[in-house]
This record gives C-alpha cells, sequence and structure tokens, in this order.
C-alpha cells in the first residue's frame, strides 16, 4: 500500500515544492496511518521535509476526547514528530454559528490548520480522506442536489484561501488501510460516534454503500471513478464558461447593491450545461456558492426562460430578471432606504440661460410657467407627466414601462414637481410645458443631485 501512496503522490507531484507537511491527526486509525506512511515516504526517499501534526479536541465526547489528545501525544512522542494541540467548545460555536457540530468542528480544523501554514512557507495539510470517503461524499452530494462540480468530490490537491491541503489516501480504501493499520501493529483510537447513523455521513457508510456493494464489490470504486471522469468533463465545461464570461459578464447596481449581470438572450444560447456553470460561477462571484443545489440552478434556468420574477439562493444570494439582464448577488445588508436628492434652483435671464449645457441632471425650465413651489420627491399613485405641447398626459407608471427603467429603479427615481404636477423625472423626461421659448423672460436652472445646498453629502 505504502508504496502505491508514495507512486500516487510522485503523479500528482504533491510533495514538488514542500518543505513542511501538517497531517492532521485525530487518533483515528486512518490519520494514524496516514501519519506513519508520509513518515516512511520522507524518512526512505531522505526528503528535506518537515512533518508535524495537528490534533484538535472538539470537546465532544468528554473523557474520550481528552484519551483522544493524550494517545495522539504519546504517539508522536515515541515517533518524534511535532504536535500542535487546540481545543474547541464545537457544540457552542454549533449553535454560535447557526450549523451543525459537524461543520463546525470541520470549520475549527481548518481554520487551525491555516493558521498553522501561515507561519511556515511552502507548507502543506495531508489529511487521510480515502476512496470508501470519497464515495460517500459522491452519494451524499447526488442525495442532497448537487451539479457537475458537486459530483466531483473531493480532489487530491486543493487549494483553499491560501493553505494547500494534499489527499494521499484518494488511491486507497478503508479495508486496505485497516489492513496496513494490522500489519504494522499500529495503535489507533476508535470514535463511537463514527458507528452513529444519525449522523447522514455515518448513515451512507454503514447503510448506503454496504447494500451497493452487494450488487458489485467495487461500487466504492467505481463512484470514485465516475467522480475523475467528472472532473474531466467539469475542467471542459468551466473553461468554456470562463471565455464567455470573459466577454459577457457585467456588474450593474440595483436595489442599493453591486450585482452580476449578464444578457438573458445570450445566455439562453449557450448549450444548457454551459448555462448552469455560468450561474453556478455568478453565485460564487456574488458571494457563497456552498449549499447550491441542482434545484437552485433549475430554477434559475426557469427563470431565465420566464424571463421573469426571482428566486431566492442559500446565503442571502438573490436571482432575478430586469428587462434582458439576469442579475445575481448578495443581499445581505441591503438597505431598504430610497437615497436622498436635492433640488438646486437658480434664476437667469434668456440670454445668460444660453450658456448652461443640457445634461441629464440639468434642466431649464420658464420661470413664468411655474404655478407653485417647485419641489422633489418620489413618485405617488396617480402621477402623471404631459408628453406633449397639446398636454397629452401619460401616468409616470406607463412612461417608466415603455422606457423600460428597471422596476427595481422606479421608487427610487426623483421627480421634480410644480405642487401636483410632474416637471421632470430627473434623468429622463421634462414636461413641454415648461419649455422655454423665445417668449421666456427669465429661465429657471435646475439642477438635480445627492448634495444639499451647503454642500454636504
Amino acid at each position: 500500500m505504502q508504496d502505491r501512496i508514495k507512486e500516487y503522490m510522485e503523479r500528482r507531484h504533491m510533495l514538488e515544492d514542500t518543505k513542511h507537511v501538517i497531517v492532521g491527526l485525530s487518533g483515528g486509525v486512518d490519520s494514524v496511518c496516514l501519519l506513519m506512511v508520509l513518515q516512511n515516504i520522507i524518512q526512505n526517499e531522505g526528503l528535506d521535509i518537515e512533518l508535524s501534526a495537528a490534533h484538535i479536541n472538539h470537546q465532544i465526547r468528554g473523557e474520550a476526547a481528552l484519551e483522544d489528545e493524550r494517545f495522539v501525544r504519546e504517539l508522536c512522542g515515541k515517533h518524534n514528530i511535532a504536535l500542535n494541540v487546540f481545543r474547541e467548545n464545537v457544540p457552542a460555536l454549533a449553535k454560535e454559528w447557526g450549523m451543525s457540530e459537524e461543520e463546525a468542528g470541520r470549520k475549527c480544523r481548518y481554520e487551525h490548520f491555516r493558521e498553522l501554514c501561515q507561519m511556515k512557507p511552502s507548507t502543506k495539510v495531508a489529511v487521510a480522506h480515502h476512496k470508501d470517503d470519497q464515495a460517500e461524499t459522491v452519494l451524499f452530494r447526488l442525495a442532497r442536489g448537487t451539479g457537475i462540480k458537486g459530483i466531483i468530490g473531493m480532489q487530491p490537491e486543493t487549494e483553499q484561501k491560501g493553505m494547500v491541503v494534499i489527499r494521499p489516501f484518494l488511491c486507497v480504501g478503508r479495508i486496505e488501510i485497516e489492513a496496513y493499520a494490522r500489519r504494522e501493529r499500529l495503535s489507533f483510537r476508535e470514535d463511537l460516534t463514527n458507528k452513529n447513523t444519525e449522523y447522514t455521513r455515518n448513515y451512507i457508510r454503514h447503510e448506503i454503500l454496504p447494500r451497493m456493494e452487494r450488487v458489485n464489490g467495487q461500487a466504492a470504486g467505481h463512484l470514485c471513478n465516475f467522480s475523475v471522469q467528472a472532473a474531466e468533463l467539469y475542467d471542459c465545461v468551466s473553461e468554456l464558461a470562463d471565455r464567455w464570461f470573459k466577454e459577457n459578464l457585467h456588474k450593474e447596481a440595483a436595489e442599493g447593491r453591486e450585482y452580476m449581470a449578464v444578457d438573458r438572450h445570450m445566455l439562453t444560447l449557450q448549450h444548457p450545461a454551459i448555462q448552469k456553470e455560468i450561474l453556478r460561477k455568478m453565485v460564487m462571484m456574488s458571494g457563497s456558492g456552498t449549499d447550491l443545489s441542482a434545484e437552485h440552478i433549475e430554477q434559475c434556468i426557469k427563470l431565465l426562460e420566464n424571463g421573469q420574477g426571482r428566486v431566492m439562493l442559500p446565503h442571502g444570494n438573490l436571482a432575478f430578471i430586469s428587462y434582458d439582464r439576469l442579475l445575481i448577488g448578495n443581499t445581505k445588508g441591503r438597505t431598504e432606504e430610497k437615497q436622498e436628492f436635492f433640488l438646486h434652483i437658480e434664476e437667469y435671464s434668456l440670454e445668460e440661460a444660453k450658456y448652461f449645457l443640457k445634461k441629464n441632471y440639468t434642466k431649464m425650465v420658464d420661470y413664468g410657467k411655474i404655478k407653485g413651489t417647485l419641489s422633489i420627491r418620489f413618485r405617488q399613485s396617480g402621477d402623471f407627466i404631459c408628453i406633449d405641447k397639446m398636454g397629452h398626459k401619460k401616468s409616470i407608471k406607463k412612461f417608466m414601462i415603455d422606457e423600460k427603467i428597471p422596476r427595481y429603479k422606479r421608487d427610487e427615481l426623483p421627480l421634480v414637481c410644480d405642487g401636483e404636477e410632474v416637471v421632470w423625472i430627473v434623468g429622463y423626461r421634462l414636461n413641454p410645458r415648461y419649455y422655454v421659448t423665445e417668449d421666456t423672460k427669465k429661465v429657471c436652472v435646475l439642477y438635480c443631485d445627492r448634495t444639499d445646498r451647503n454642500g454636504e453629502a
């Protein structure tokens, strides 16, 4: 087994440019075997690599957890291997973080691994995931609902926020590891919680996989091979999606947040596999793609087809259609308050006003046509604007629809009003009844922005 693992690591260049390897050491048979195999390979090959271990006491199993800690201390002391031990109250953290104890424990482990990696350059973390773990992962993700990305499972080497994690045991199974431990007469700790089928992964391990192996004894291996093929296909799909992204993705402000945006029609022209990968990448870029299932992606596909609606995604992410664009982003911390606008009013003669540049946020109106007091506000039910000198009217709602102003912008668009009459839809239309003409004696220049008269934003 050791020779096969060595060959697997060499083929994957796992120890290339590596000066330090930290083994995640729980005290169980898998991690103990990993520690011993890596020590043998480093010593037999004369590699200039420091080997150490890290153990996290999750404080879940009381005295048993303390026994695990004592065991790994004795094991590392016996083999002259440096050991870092951390204690975390995982049950309390799980409640604080709103996740399962299993998830909280994993988060704690990898946070400590990352801390250790930052202390020494060219460091990698080795964990003892093996073929059976890979098969369980694939089944778990398929049952929960996933796309091609999830089927890939665990990779031999991954980079996680600057930390490189290697998995040398992905080429061997649980039976081989246990046989190696017996042959080498290795001591290890049994974690009784691993037999508790209340945990989903344990249920898959002890109930589902054994039944699949009744159909075919190599079921776990076949699932692993399936994940390798999925990885190859995903690499191709991902590359095509990245190319499309570079040409078509842009950012767009909406509802007080910045969203990833793409043309809806352009996206629907892509192959379904490419569409799904683009959608997944958009969610990843806008926040977090964890817990994103195949069902979520299918909901987004229906959104594209329908051309309207919204889909809530995990961790506060939102997908919605705004005319011909699909927007995806994170809504956490979004303010529902409308931005405040200020109206600046200055009076000039017709001759003086000719020097003003006409801009979207600057307009000139005939002062003599103003009947009351000019004010600035947001739209109200029943608002309308005159669209020609003949006095034909159009509701503000209809105007915004015709101009294809996104729904999320309509309540945030400032209106300059003369009493109840809309004089100017800022950035869009000026009421023709207030136009400056040759007969105008005094011009009122209106300027709208987000700064008050004292220059305070």
